[in-house]
């Protein structure tokens, strides 16, 4: 098939064909015609910058003063939590001003009398108030708070320093104000509560208990324009008074003349048309010392502010405003500007335009054909460096016709990456590479969606010409060139991308549940540690008690239904050690699984129902794995059991053993993938199956679905510590009414490798320790008490004490004195392996034995060889296990 080489190069200069000399005129009155209309576009468009410039300052004036009034009101605020905090103190503050307080003669009311007339106003503050002083708690602790404003007060006057006063106003007709006005200047009067200042705070008209700002008024001596900052105090729900202070409008208008641009003129004005504050040449300060309304000094401007409020700048009377509604308060601000300074600004900025252009236009009337020449040239250069732009670019770059969907130019990492040529590729369209856009009538629809929006980014997934698909990314934009649309188009390859997202949230959720379940763990160790302190004496006692008890049978009986409760209990924590810190792995050793399941099914099928089908399939020689018996025998007994509670109506339990490279799923433990060798137990059940919005809980410690007294939630998490232990996975895959099948996966016993410890065995001739002394270190004192009583019974000498320091402080006054140490692991301040390091500095020799509620001690076998710890015993341990570990010790030393 022939292809015309059609391509579209947007960044092409026309070129313009040798003139005659009519034709040059005509160029010439053309470009004079051009000229003139770029003359009067220049203009315009001038006149539009210079408008949005005054809008632009009409906001920057509009925020500096929202800025001001805010930060205004939030000192009002700061007041109010000050206020609002000394009054809330348990303990009421007592201010040193209130040693001055007292009754004012020849007044019906009080103040601080006995305080000497500062030299400075500012060193002070002053108090006044109707009636007499109450001896009232809540009004002395409202006094002395709002005496002790002070600090803040200063800080207010400090902020703003031409503010006249600040100070706190009380329901209980008293005022506290600052800096100090004596009482001929100032006293406070009922007449204060009928002003605007007052009213705004009140529950009625302020129920959110808001700062404010008043309308503009007079100062006593009525002279100065001002307005009060305030904000209501509260104390719980009950309204006390306000804290505010006065700003003088001189002040705000200081502002704006500081921000105005030369030949503004600003008005600041309320709803009623009065000037709060007004910034220009045209108004000298004194324009404030009265409240005017701005119809006094421009008619007309009020009401075309509040028609085009917060507009752009429109036209009044010879002049653009800019009129613009703070947020902070009930104000407006306008901004003026005098059209003659508009269009002098706008003047003087195009004439030097206007003088180039026309030094432009005769350089062409007289190097026109040279200028042809490098026009060209440029074109030519311009267009290459635009091809090599596109064709290095790693993102694949189209141009498309927007009417016929057909590429108009494509880069060569498109042509790359779809393995087809630049002229193959310009003959098919859009509708035979996307997914979202496979016909026409979807190329419109997104045509129509680009014209509104201009430009948008979405995923799609195209196809390659050989039908492969990839996921790609379209960063897509409308563009015009002399009148003509096109669409340009910028792909990019997004696989790689969306396979680092599923894995980064993969790995997120493996993270989230890792810190999970190590949290769960951590706490089910603590609980397992104190409840294993609690059943040493539990336990401990009971078999003192035992055998005390003589020929007693009912209390005999007694005594062993306590036994029996507290080794169950000791059986139970045993579970929640295996779960937080996984099973100690000395007694594991090589084993043949299978010889080994079937001896565990015997035992096992007298728990299941009749109606309840097992199923074995063993390979033809027996996997190695190396673990305890006792271990496997509780994982298979955990999760029949639990396949039994699925199958109450009856069912088949599958019991499958093989070995084989396995790299399907991820751990349901860790949420690791599997990948290797291992040894595969599979359990699985013909039950009711499990939810799925339970599935990532059942390993969780007690949770069940039963209901109460029916199961303590712990099987499966002793299931999950016990193959965790061993550097085993799990997978699961259930689905609600289809039955669950669970997989344990552990490595062969080649590759793991284990010590083995023999079992020490209990003596059975009774222990005489007479003649050796043995020093207990425990802090809990139940512990210590059953220690000495067993250790009784061997006519030892004991020595107890509370705590790590309290032992090495009797130790080193005597090294030599005990024969064997027993220290608790976990105490505070120091543990027992930091204490047995102290103990080695001075003594090499003497044995210490390690006594633990956890099952996790800091130290590997090593390291406790190292210290000489010849025994550590996990709590609860009766008298035979102590007597026999501490015999062995004294042996071995």
């Amino acid at each position: 098939m022939q292809l015309t080489e059609d391509v579209f190069d947007p960044y092409t200069a026309s070129q313009l064909p040798m003139t005659s000399p009519i034709k040059v005129r005509l160029v010439v009155v053309l470009v004079g015609l051009a000229f003139l209309s770029a003359v009067y576009l220049q203009f315009s468009g001038a006149i539009g910058i210079e408008r949005e410039h005054l809008a632009k300052r009409g906001e920057h004036h509009a925020q500096i003063l929202n800025d001001q009034i805010r930060v205004a009101k939030k000192t009002a605020e700061g007041l109010k939590a000050a206020m609002e905090l000394s009054l809330s103190q348990e303990e009421p503050l007592r201010s040193d001003y209130s040693a001055y307080l007292g009754t004012i003669p020849d007044r019906d009311g009080y103040g601080l009398v006995g305080l000497p007339p500062p030299s400075d106003p500012g060193k002070a503050l002053n108090l006044t108030g109707l009636g007499r002083i109450e001896a009232e708690p809540a009004f002395q602790r409202e006094l002395n708070a709002s005496l002790s404003l002070e600090m803040m007060f200063r800080w207010v006057k400090g902020f703003y320093p031409d503010t006249p006063w600040v100070y706190y106003l009380s329901n209980r007709r008293f005022m506290t104000v600052y800096p100090y006005l004596s009482f001929g200047q100032f006293f406070m009067d009922d007449s204060f509560y009928t002003m605007d200042l007052y009213a705004r705070a009140t529950p009625q008209r302020n129920p959110r208990g808001e700062p404010y700002i008043t309308d503009a008024y007079l100062d006593e001596a009525g002279q100065r324009l001002m307005v009060t900052v305030g904000a209501p105090v509260y104390h719980g729900s009950e309204f006390l008074g306000i804290v505010g202070f006065d700003l003088t409008l001189k002040t705000l208008s200081e502002s704006l003349q500081h921000y105005r641009m030369p030949g503004d003129n600003i008005y600041l004005v309320n709803d009623r048309a009065e000037i709060i504050a007004v910034a220009g040449a045209d108004y000298p300060d004194g324009v404030l010392s009265r409240k005017r309304s701005i119809h006094e000094l421009r008619p007309g401007l009020f009401e075309a502010s509040l028609a085009n409020l917060n507009k752009t700048a429109v036209s009044f009377d010879g002049t653009l405003i800019v009129s613009r509604e703070l947020l902070h308060s009930p104000w407006q601000l306008i901004t003026e500007r005098s059209r003659w300074l508009v269009y002098r600004s706008v003047i003087g900025s195009i004439l030097p335009p206007i003088a180039l252009v026309v030094l432009i236009i005769a350089a062409m009337s007289l190097f026109v054909r040279e200028t042809q020449r490098q026009r060209r040239i440029d074109s030519e250069r311009s267009s290459r460096r635009f091809r090599d732009l596109l064709d290095s670019s790693s993102d694949m770059i189209t141009v498309i016709d927007p009417v016929s969907g057909r590429f108009l130019d494509v880069n060569k990492t498109m042509c790359e990456f779809m393995g087809m040529s630049r002229q193959e590729l310009l003959a098919i369209r859009v509708c035979e590479f996307s997914a979202d856009m496979d016909s026409p009538q979807k190329w419109q629809d997104s045509v129509t969606r680009l014209r509104e929006q201009r430009h948008f980014t979405m995923e799609d997934m195209g196809k390659r010409p050989d039908g492969r698909p990839f996921m790609m990314e379209l960063n897509i934009h409308l563009a015009k060139e002399e009148g003509q649309e096109y669409i340009v188009a910028i792909i990019r390859d997004i696989a790689g991308r969306k396979r680092a997202e599923m894995e980064r949230k993969q790995l997120e959720r493996r993270l989230q549940q890792t810190q999970k379940m190590e949290a769960i763990g951590q706490l089910t160790g603590g609980i397992a540690h104190d409840f294993n302190n609690i059943l040493v004496s539990v336990i401990g006692f009971a078999e003192l008690a035992r055998h005390e008890a003589g020929t007693n049978k009912q209390l005999h009986g007694h005594l062993d239904q306590i036994l029996k409760s507290g080794n169950r209990a000791r059986n139970l924590i045993k579970q929640l050690l295996v779960y937080s810190r996984g099973e100690n792995r000395k007694t594991a050793e090589p084993i043949a699984i299978v010889p080994q399941l079937e001896e565990i099914l015997s035992m096992l099928r007298p728990l299941l129902s009749t109606m309840i089908e097992i199923r074995t399939q063993w390979p033809e020689t027996s996997p190695v794995v190396t673990i305890d018996p006792l271990h496997l025998q509780q994982v298979l007994m955990n999760l029949s059991i639990n396949a039994r509670e699925a199958m109450q109506a009856g069912g088949v339990l599958s019991i499958r053993v093989s070995e084989g490279i396995i790299h399907e799923g991820n751990c349901r433990i860790c949420h690791e993938k599997i990948n290797g060798i291992w040894v595969r137990i599979r359990i699985q059940d013909t039950g009711k199956g499990i939810p799925s919005n339970q599935t990532e809980k059942i390993f969780e410690p007690f949770f069940t679905t039963k209901r109460a007294g029916e199961g303590g939630g712990m099987g499966l998490s002793v299931v999950q510590g016990i193959v965790t232990t061993y550097g085993g996975h799990i997978l699961v895959d259930s689905r609600l009414g289809h039955g669950s099948t669970v997989d344990l996966l552990l490595p062969p016993a080649d590759q793991v490798v284990l010590p083995h410890e023999a079992d020490s065995k209990p003596i059975s001739q009774p222990l005489d320790l007479k003649g050796r002394e043995i020093l207990i270190v425990d802090d809990e004192p139940v512990v210590r008490l059953y220690l000495e009583r067993v250790l009784a019974s061997t006519y030892a000498e004991v020595t107890t004490c509370p705590s790590a320091k309290d032992a090495l402080h009797l130790f080193i006054q005597d090294p030599d004195r005990f024969d064997l140490i027993i220290t608790d692991q976990t105490m505070p301040e120091t543990s027992g392996i930091t204490l047995a390091q102290q103990i080695r500095a001075t003594n090499k020799t003497v044995p210490v034995m390690l006594f633990s509620g956890n099952a996790d001690v800091a130290a590997s076998p090593q390291q406790l060889q190292q210290l000489g710890i010849s025994r550590v015993l996990l709590k609860p341990v009766t008298a035979a296990e102590l007597t026999t570990a501490i015999q062995q010790a004294i042996s071995e030393s």
